[in-house]
């Protein structure tokens, strides 16, 4: 499809200007007005007047460089419809600026192994769509009571610029992750959320935080905006969460989110505050979000690009009506074509039913009248139909006819059971031996020869490898006690005594949370709670899941990590 056929941006409409450049030439101003020998206030104007100068050439003139990157940033399902989904595309030109024409482009897809149609394109800005921002607050006490106040300050400016359609929660984390706000666009309760904040805690679970933000970011509520990202403000160092990186970037391969990081540090040691900052962009950079090293004196400008980062992008909605929500996870992958070149970029999505599906069916069915449910149409060919269809079991007596009808296997039966006996008894007698006289006495030797009429009524045992599970808490009632379960074959861990792993006093455990087995050498993990689902890696589990050792396993307020090794071979007959 060519987008020819859309509504491109009114050309002459002038394009966000790029904080990061105006920064950049305030840093070049900085040094050359150094070396001067003017007054303050003249270097402080030679400064302002610079910066103005490349502001407004910036607003009169859009993006015309050619296309060098494009980039998926997010992909979501639209439940509306469930063969729509939606992505949020990145298009940068050679100066790394976003590009807001596309006209003589055109773009394809698939999803798996299903070609996509193209059914609309629009630029952000201009679809009236909203944004679920989930900030990550950092309270250790890594940041000075001095920085935290710049930081509440610059939040607290973000919120004031919510718009009606926008909505906003708040994570704040240090020796543990909670959330201080769910998602709302009040304002005035936002800003005075962030007040009470302060820098109190001696460590940071950094990745137990983004975990969290994850689970935020999933959620399907009915007014909350399709395009969703983490913001977070830190040094990148995790202390005690239990994660590890490797832990979350399997996530974020899975079901990725864009975070949006900031790294501000007070690490002295440079190799070190090098290292930890790394691993911020590499959790931004392989989320589809973006990296920025700040410092508290240029915050504003750090959350101005930022919210520029998160509009700047394009909408393209897709319609799949051979894709199947089967909650599987599939490779979307995007191609845009600028002339001779094509740009590619793509990411996993997992096509989750649609949300409340299944219980607005059961509702439904539920309120039917009976007058109603007899006029209801019945289901298709081959199809079970629900319980409270299924016929009724009548209790009157059977007839004559059903009498005979069960008479016959029994008569089989008898008479199975006669020439059995009958044949058994006029067999031949083996030499030596009465039949009728007890066992000798003695050591029996065991056969050498089988004929084709023998019975082997015993087997060798076979070995049998004893799997030794243990549980290591990462979030829970006590982080870092164990739990050991022997696995035979299968394993119950819950609430109740007789599970074969009691998860004692955990919070929020059903009386059976989930199964483990093995097979062939394999472990798989089945969920047997409905209040309380059991997730892998914060994913939810599909039937009988194979599970890896070093996997996440557990509910949202319970997590262990599995950790696989061996016992003694026993046998099994």
């Amino acid at each position: 499809m060519n987008y020819r056929d859309l509504s491109p941006p009114n050309p002459f409409e002038p394009a966000p200007v790029s904080t990061l450049g105006v920064e950049a030439l305030l840093a070049r101003t900085r040094g050359r007005s150094n070396r001067s020998r003017g007054p303050r206030g003249t270097r402080f104007v030679r400064r302002l007047l610079a910066a103005l100068a490349v502001l407004t050439g910036s607003l009169a003139m859009p993006s015309t460089g050619a296309i060098r990157s494009f980039e998926i940033s997010q992909t979501a399902l639209l439940d509306g419809d469930p063969t729509a989904l939606r992505s949020y595309a990145r298009v940068l030109d050679e100066r790394n600026e976003p590009v807001f024409h596309l006209e003589g482009t055109s773009i394809s897809a698939t999803l798996g192994a299903h070609d996509l149609d193209l059914v609309g394109v629009q630029a952000f800005h201009q679809s009236g769509q909203g944004v679920a921002y989930i900030f990550l607050v950092d309270i250790s006490r890594s940041l000075s009571d001095h920085e935290f106040a710049l930081i509440q300050e610059s939040l607290e400016n973000w919120m004031t610029g919510l718009r009606p359609q926008d909505r906003a929660a708040i994570l704040a984390f240090g020796d543990e992750s909670r959330l201080v706000v769910d998602f709302t666009n009040e304002v005035d309760r936002l800003r005075e959320s962030i007040k009470v904040l302060g820098p109190t805690d001696n460590s940071t679970v950094l990745f137990e935080a983004l975990y969290d933000g994850f689970e935020l970011a999933r959620r399907r509520d009915p007014d909350l905006p399709g395009r969703r990202v983490l913001i977070v403000l830190t040094d990148g160092r995790d202390e005690g969460s239990g994660w590890s990186l490797e832990d979350t970037l399997a996530v974020l391969r899975d079901d990725p989110v864009p975070i949006f990081a900031i790294g501000l540090s007070r690490i002295r040691n440079p190799a070190e505050r090098s290292r930890y900052l790394q691993v911020l962009r590499r959790l931004a950079t392989n989320s589809g979000g973006a990296f920025f090293e700040g410092s508290t004196a240029s915050l504003t400008t750090t959350y101005s690009a930022i919210r520029e980062a998160i509009h700047n992008v394009w909408v393209l909605d897709f319609s799949c009506p051979e894709c199947i929500r089967d909650g599987r996870s599939y490779r979307l992958q995007a191609n845009l074509s600028d002339g001779e070149r094509v740009l590619s970029d793509g990411q996993a999505i997992r096509l989750l039913p649609s949300a409340g599906s299944v219980g607005n069916r059961e509702t439904k069915a539920a309120t039917l009248e009976p007058e109603a449910a007899a006029e209801a149409p019945s289901e298709p060919p081959g199809a079970e139909p629900p319980p409270e269809t299924l016929p009724q079991t009548d209790a009157s007596p059977p007839s004559s006819w059903a009498w005979a009808w069960l008479a016959l296997p029994i008569l089989a039966a008898i008479a199975a059971g006669w020439l059995v006996w009958n044949r058994r008894s006029s067999a031949p007698k083996p030499p030596g031996i009465d039949v009728d006289s007890p066992p000798p006495v003695g050591p029996v030797e065991p056969a050498t020869h089988l004929s084709a009429g023998d019975i082997v009524t015993s087997r060798p045992p076979r070995p049998i490898r004893l799997r030794v599970v243990r549980l290591i808490v990462v979030r829970g009632k006590k982080p870092g006690s164990q739990y050991s379960v022997t696995l035979l074959e299968s394993a119950v861990a819950g609430a109740r005594s007789t599970c074969d792993c009691v998860l004692i006093d955990e919070p929020g455990i059903s009386p059976e949370q989930f199964e483990l087995s093995q097979r062939d050498g394999n472990v798989f993990v089945r969920n047997l709670s409905t209040d309380n689902p059991t997730l892998i890696d914060g994913l939810p589990i599909e039937g009988g899941q194979r599970i890896q050792s070093e996997a996440l396993l557990g509910t949202r307020d319970f997590i262990v990590r599995v950790i696989f090794g061996e016992g003694r071979a026993t046998s099994r007959g």
